[in-house]
């Protein structure tokens, strides 16, 4: 069977992607230049046809980590629960379409591999979308439409580890019957869910 030949912006995007699985799987360690040219296909050193060296290849790799977890964080909702709801749906996806994204969000293989500038980028990143829930959770609470009495971080918490939970799940229920069971649980006690 012939192999596909592709472009090199899609072999680019191919080797990013496949280092951020090994990442994933194996830690800093495991991402080596033949097991990269192994997971796609290629002999070690042409990947180097396509990146100078190693810590290009990470900086691509972060660059595509940066590229998934940015599209779910800008949200064209005004309403902050329904801000928030779109957030975690579209997250969920990403995290069952890429699994990897789920180690490295919750772990430092990808901090640990990456150059010092692309490390604060990586911590960003997940500063970020962690702002995002806190900021939703900050303004619905000003709009009385969560819980006043648990403090936000746990409020926060409680979306976040969900979000973990149904994307390890191995028979994840839909992300908007596990966003409904959020807003449930963050819902003020009284019963309005405005």
């Amino acid at each position: 069977m012939a192999r596909q030949r592709l472009s090199s912006t899609e072999r680019r995007a191919q080797i990013a992607e496949a280092a951020l699985r090994l990442l994933a799987e194996r830690g800093a360690r495991g991402l080596t230049a033949a097991a990269l040219g192994a997971e796609v296909g290629l002999k070690d050193a042409s990947l180097f046809k396509h990146f100078s060296d190693m810590g290009a290849i990470v900086a691509a790799a972060v660059d595509r980590f940066e590229a998934w977890l940015t599209d779910s964080l800008d949200r064209p909702e005004a309403e902050p629960l329904a801000r928030l709801g779109g957030f975690f749906v579209h997250r969920q996806a990403l995290l069952r379409a890429r699994p990897e994204i789920l180690r490295l969000a919750f772990d430092d293989r990808l901090v640990e591999a990456a150059a010092p500038t692309d490390r604060d980028r990586v911590r960003a990143i997940l500063a970020r979308s962690r702002a995002l829930i806190l900021d939703c959770l900050t303004a619905a609470r000003a709009a009385g439409a969560v819980r006043a009495d648990v403090p936000l971080e746990a409020l926060q918490w409680t979306v976040m580890g969900a979000m973990r939970g149904a994307a390890l799940h191995p028979d994840p229920p839909p992300p908007d019957a596990v966003w409904a069971d959020i807003l449930t649980l963050i819902s003020p006690p009284d019963g309005d869910d405005r």
